[in-house]
Order: structure tokens, then C-alpha cells, then sequence
């Protein structure tokens, strides 16, 4: 694993460097469920003829839950001791949940309606359920999302690229050159946190951009 120039190519500079650097061509029709579309011409290069939105979980803690239907109190010191409970849910599982039908053009308004039916049933939002996060993705979504690349295309070189915001001294950019294989070497790096903005090979075959 090697630092490279930390200049990002044209082809993936403005999806990938920080600022509203691409702007979306909104229908008058425009509706809460074209989010997901507006964040992928926002984030990813359209230069590809396949594209893939990943979403991060839900997260419900049933232990919580439990507890607090059985007339326990949930204080910081209850949320503490059982914040190790917590589970991941798919979208799909998730709107199970909730008898709904999840569609990835209606997602967006569909998870607004569980949220509501959520505060309107509970009078106020419940300790044990997250709402899925946005932005950075934890060591074990990355690197099953890089061992399914390594399976399509090898183990190839790729760019490594942070923005200076997960940078130790918040600088300037990095970017380091390495095997999909030598990913979790950054982990150990200090002068980086997180995980990258985005993957990329200089072949331009495909890209990750989180």
C-alpha cells in the first residue's frame, strides 16, 4: 500500500470531491422518491452502463424493546447496557415489520409513513429503533461489498481516496494505491479515519463513492 498524487482523475473528480459539484435536472414532477436517483448522479459518474445504490440499514433492538413494554424505564444507563443488542435490518425486512411492500421507487415515501405511524403509535420516537444512517459504512459492509468486486473482477490495484475530512489533521486529501486485498492495512494508518470516500481502479471499469 503506497500514497499516490492526491489529485483525483476528471472522470470521478466532481461525484467524488466534496461540494455540490454536479447539479440534477429535476422533473416538474419531481416527487421524495427520485432522493435515491439525485444522489446517484450526485455521487457516481455517469459514465457507466450498470449502477448499484446501496443502502444503509435499520437498526432495532429488541432487548430494549422488550424491556420497555414490560414497564421498564429506558434510561441512558438501560441504553448503555443493552446498546451491544442491536440489529441490522435490511429495508425489505424492515418494512415487514410494518406490513409494508418495499419498492425502491416508493421506498423513500414508504419509510416517511412507517416513521409517522411510528411517533403516532409511541407519542414520541422509541430508544430501541435507528433509522438508517447516511454517509460512512462500517468494516464489515466494506468488505463484503470489496469481496464481492474481487470475485467479478480479481484482485485488482485500485485508488484509495480520502477527503480531507477523514484525515487526522483535516489538510489536505490522500490517496493510496493498493490490492482490494490490502484494504483493511488503512484501518491501521493515523493519519486517516474511516473508511475511504471512494474506490476506484485507473481503468475505470467501476467505482465505489460513499
Amino acid at each position: 500500500m503506497n500514497k499516490a498524487n492526491p489529485e483525483l482523475p476528471d472522470w470521478i473528480s466532481r461525484q467524488a470531491s466534496l461540494g455540490p459539484n454536479v447539479e440534477v435536472d429535476r422533473k416538474d414532477d419531481y416527487s421524495i422518491n427520485d432522493r435515491f436517483w439525485d444522489l446517484l448522479t450526485v455521487c457516481c459518474p455517469l459514465i457507466f452502463e450498470r449502477y448499484m445504490i446501496i443502502l444503509h440499514p435499520f437498526w432495532i433492538n429488541f432487548e430494549i424493546k422488550k424491556l420497555k413494554e414490560s414497564g421498564v424505564e429506558i434510561t441512558k444507563e438501560v441504553e448503555d447496557q443493552n446498546r451491544m443488542y442491536f440489529k441490522s435490518l435490511t429495508w425489505p425486512n424492515f418494512f415487514h415489520l410494518y406490513n409494508k411492500e418495499f419498492d425502491l421507487k416508493t421506498a423513500v415515501s414508504i419509510t416517511e409513513e412507517i416513521r409517522l405511524e411510528i411517533i403516532k403509535e409511541k407519542k414520541k420516537w422509541p430508544e430501541y429503533i435507528w433509522f438508517p444512517s447516511e454517509g460512512d459504512l462500517d468494516n464489515t459492509q466494506i468488505t463484503k461489498i470489496r469481496d464481492s468486486i474481487i470475485e467479478i473482477h480479481g484482485d485488482v490495484e485500485v485508488n484509495y481516496y480520502y477527503c480531507f475530512l477523514k484525515t487526522s489533521d483535516w489538510n489536505e486529501d490522500h490517496i493510496y494505491k493498493g490490492l482490494l486485498s490490502e484494504l483493511e492495512e488503512l484501518w491501521a494508518k493515523n493519519e486517516i479515519k474511516d473508511n475511504p470516500t471512494a474506490i476506484f481502479p485507473d481503468s475505470k471499469e467501476w467505482c465505489i463513492v460513499f
